[in-house]
């Protein structure tokens, strides 16, 4: 089937809608450009500074590598036939160069420039991945702490459990962003390095200058001086897609909590309200979790894509055969669905509606039988483990088949009566009572935030 196109270009309806713009305009053509461009400027300027290339020749280069100077006409067009883009670039840069422009691109190579420049344009991605990872962080620990006590139902394989807090519950959250946030961290130190090694790694055409021009190559851009050429070393690449991919899974994860927690019969939580706010086409009742459905669909994108990164690192001998030019499409459309569904999730999380009513009316759902573990407890204190368990089986079956409240089944079963106080199953069934370190794990979750945070220096 052939793809839809509108005005030339592939419609994308959920990135194009929903991708964050900051990092697109962190891919579009003018960064990408810009990215070879600066990358060029700094081959140049070390160049001159070693006396390979005149002086002059790097200022004026430098002068005419701009964007708004270049003659695109047919650029892509040459790239199609070329197969990569620099020679086409070249052509012009050189063309704007006068007759310095013989000066231009010396001894590098195709994938210099464009690893550079990626990575160029990834610094500008990061900066604002690290952002918005921030916002989403500081979202959730604000609603520690508002909810730090306020009791919820603990579910597991689906069903309630024993009680929780909704702040402990948003604390697994935080935690999760917080490693994320160190794990971009270590990914820096490894990508954000430049890429000056010539044809086949071994920078040959700048003689015994080479090391030296790479040096202040990676100097005047401000970027790490690799150990080696890594042209087909993409592992740094891979783990930068991976991480976003971690990311997303921890997204994605939090939207499906919220949306089943916003369900009809749960009605713990809602998304933000607004008019028509996920309004359906024929049920006028309807505030579907857009936000939450809207994440889940770009995570779903985004995790898609790892598995595509990681045939990326299997060229052999120096350079690549085709496996490098997936990179092109899969970097920008990962980096813009990831900051697209932490934007989103950024803002659903700012404006959440807690209904705490709910959540304490929602503890008694099964007529108090999410507190039968806490009266087991208490029972194993007289009896050991196993006759307890055994003994509050029995009770959870019959309070489930005469739908009765557990406090009611207790206060008429014989064995519980002369073995526990009145005091004791009283305590036993209150959920605040059995809140365990739900409070603790809380604050240390948002300590652990805080120092993460000062440890690297990142400003909320």
């Amino acid at each position: 089937m052939k793809m839809k196109q509108i005005n030339g270009k592939m419609l994308l309806p959920l990135l194009d809608t929903y991708g964050d713009l900051e990092t697109i305009n962190c891919f579009s053509e003018e960064a990408m450009f810009n990215g070879w461009l600066e990358a060029e400027v700094a081959l140049a300027k070390a160049q001159g500074e070693e006396n390979i290339i005149p002086k002059e020749a790097a200022k004026k280069i430098e002068a005419s590598a701009k964007y708004e100077l270049l003659d695109l006409n047919g650029f892509w067009e040459e790239t199609k036939n070329v197969g990569y883009p620099i020679v086409p670039l070249v052509k012009r840069l050189s063309a704007v160069s006068g007759e310095y422009g013989g000066y231009v691109h010396w001894g590098a190579t195709t994938q210099d420039i464009m690893d550079t420049g990626l990575v160029i344009q990834l610094r500008n991605a990061i900066k604002r991945l690290e952002q918005l990872l921030i916002e989403c962080g500081s979202a959730c620990a604000t609603l520690i702490e508002k909810y730090a006590s306020t009791p919820q139902a603990g579910r597991t394989h689906g069903q309630q459990a024993v009680p929780i807090t909704f702040g402990m519950k948003v604390s697994v959250w935080l935690s999760e962003l917080r490693r994320h946030v160190e794990r971009l961290q270590e990914v820096k130190s490894r990508l954000l390095v430049g890429q000056l090694f010539g044809a086949a790694g071994t920078l040959a055409t700048l003689g015994t200058k080479s090391t030296k021009v790479r040096t202040r190559f990676c100097e005047l851009l401000e970027l790490q001086e690799p150990e080696g050429p890594w042209h087909v070393a993409r592992d740094t690449v891979v783990e930068f897609a991976n991480l976003q991919s971690m990311i997303s899974g921890t997204l994605q994860k939090v939207a499906k909590e919220i949306a089943d927690l916003a369900r009809t019969e749960i009605n713990e939580v809602q998304e933000m309200k607004g008019q028509l706010r996920g309004a359906s086409s024929t049920m006028p009742q309807k505030e579907n979790p857009i936000s939450s459905e809207t994440i889940i669909g770009l995570t779903t994108i985004n995790m898609s894509l790892v598995s595509g990164f990681y045939q990326t690192m299997t060229p052999v001998h120096e350079r690549a055969t085709g496996e490098w030019q997936a990179e092109w499409d899969m970097i920008p459309l990962v980096s813009v669905g990831t900051a697209g569904a932490l934007s989103l999730m950024g803002e659903t999380l700012k404006n959440l509606s807690v209904n705490e009513e709910v959540m304490k009316q929602n503890l008694e759902m099964d007529n108090g039988l999410i507190m039968a573990e806490s009266v087991m407890m208490k029972l194993t204190e007289k009896m050991g483990k196993q006759k307890a368990h055994e003994k509050m089986y029995e009770i959870c079956r019959v309070a489930d088949k005469e739908n009765q409240k557990l406090k009611n089944v207790l206060e008429n079963d014989a064995t519980i009566i002369q073995t526990l106080k009145v005091d004791d199953v009283k305590s036993s069934i209150n959920p605040m009572d059995y809140l365990g370190e739900a409070a603790p794990l809380s604050n240390r979750a948002i300590l652990n935030w805080e120092e993460t945070l000062n440890n690297y220096g990142i400003k909320k």
